[in-house]
């Protein structure tokens, strides 16, 4: 964690190589974010924050938690960017080639192309059902079950407590069964 403060106060005294060294380290966990929000349009909603803090370094002092401060940053981008009419249409939804791309990077590389084709499809029907479900409950069931990250970093990231993290996990997953055990899915 030393180093990761150390980083920090470099980049906010004007160290350009220190605001690349975060942004390595901690750009995966925020795209999984806000891809959460904002779909294809995570990429975007990362590097404006990233852009903003660079800009707005000079007024910052060192957040005590870096990851929860960039993570509420970009919940905070995506909200926004949510709110602008012509992204307001995509900003749910997620393309097909998008799909494909996240459900790579999460699968392990089977030899069996036939068994691939059946875990891709079988990813990306769950991503539609967790994404027909409020925000409150489908981020945090993407974090942990599409994206792997453990409960811990997700409480962290949306900046709420492990016990309400695990309830909205339990009734995000009692919602999806009922979904799928009435066929609505």
């Amino acid at each position: 964690m030393d180093e990761v403060a150390a980083l920090i106060r470099a980049m906010l005294a004007g160290d350009s190589g220190a605001l690349d060294e975060l942004a390595r380290r901690y750009t995966p966990r925020l795209l999984a974010v806000a891809r959460g929000y904002v779909g294809q349009d995570a990429e975007d909603a990362v590097q404006d924050v990233w852009l903003k803090l660079w800009r707005l370094r000079s007024m910052l002092k060192p957040p005590g938690n870096f990851l929860a401060f960039m993570t509420a940053s970009v919940r905070h981008q995506c909200i926004d960017l949510m709110r602008k009419p012509e992204s307001h249409a995509r900003a749910r939804s997620v393309s097909y080639e998008e799909r494909a791309w996240i459900i790579q990077d999460l699968l392990p590389d089977y030899r069996d192309p036939e068994r691939l084709v059946i875990r891709r499809e079988a990813r990306d029907a769950m991503r539609g059902i967790i994404d027909a479900l409020d925000d409150i409950y489908a981020l945090p069931l993407k974090l942990h079950y599409l994206e792997d990250l453990p409960l811990k970093e997700i409480a962290l990231m949306l900046d709420i407590p492990m016990t309400t993290l695990k309830w909205r996990l339990h009734a995000g997953r009692d919602m999806l069964r009922k979904r799928i055990s009435k066929g609505e899915i």
